[in-house]
């Protein structure tokens, strides 16, 4: 603990590690969980990436992490996956982790109060349109820019950013739930003006507010 976030690590029985950390705000406590071991994605911010990827979590074990933090007197009331791994490559066991979470018999927190961050992994986002599964995503930018963004998120070679955006416009059409630009500064890399001229082009044509890491 850090006095504003507490880290917990969960081992499995196959030596599998992930984490799972409390955000203590002011009025209200977040909890970021962990959707894989490891994560294959391979963000150049994220050491994540350089565990490497060992497995997709099953939905018991997401469920498990956000069950034991609550059972550790920890009043949970907004949960993002963000933690370690792309949820959108768990999707199965991600939303059935969800279900469970949201059901009335289940962990009492409600569907407006999850988020689901992604990287852009484009399938997954054609998916969530497909079955009609309307979350609050966080969009991992990285940089607006296709051939930077390349260098610091290999996932853009196969998802291009201007497929995803398109993808995310028809997705938050949908519905009405919050779309987030997660933006990590990198001194040198994208925090150069031009890089937050592009930015601010694309929160508005997708009229999502940016979070600055």
């Amino acid at each position: 603990s850090d006095g504003n976030a507490i880290k917990h690590v969960f081992h499995f029985p196959d030596h599998v590690k992930v984490e799972a950390v409390v955000l203590k705000e002011k009025t209200y406590n977040t909890l970021c969980i962990s959707s894989q071991g490891g994560c294959p994605v391979d963000c150049k911010f994220c050491l994540t990436g350089v565990v490497g990827f060992k497995r997709n979590l099953k939905a018991h074990e997401i469920v498990a992490q956000l069950h034991y933090v609550m059972q550790k007197g920890h009043n949970i009331s907004n949960l993002v996956f963000m933690g370690m791994g792309e949820p959108l490559l768990n999707y199965d066991n991600v939303f059935k982790a969800i279900d469970i979470i949201t059901a009335p018999w289940g962990c009492g927190i409600g569907k407006r109060h999850i988020t689901v961050s992604t990287s852009g992994y484009l399938a997954g986002i054609k998916r969530l349109i497909a079955d009609k599964r309307f979350i609050n995503l966080a969009f991992s930018v990285g940089h607006p820019n296709p051939m930077i963004r390349e260098t610091l998120m290999p996932i853009e070679k196969r998802n291009p950013i201007h497929q995803v955006t398109k993808a995310l416009k028809d997705y938050q059409e949908m519905h009405n739930r919050k779309l987030t630009l997660e933006y990590t500064l990198l001194e040198g890399k994208n925090d150069q003006p031009e890089a937050a001229a592009e930015l601010s082009n694309l929160s508005k044509y997708l009229n999502a507010k940016v979070n600055l890491i």
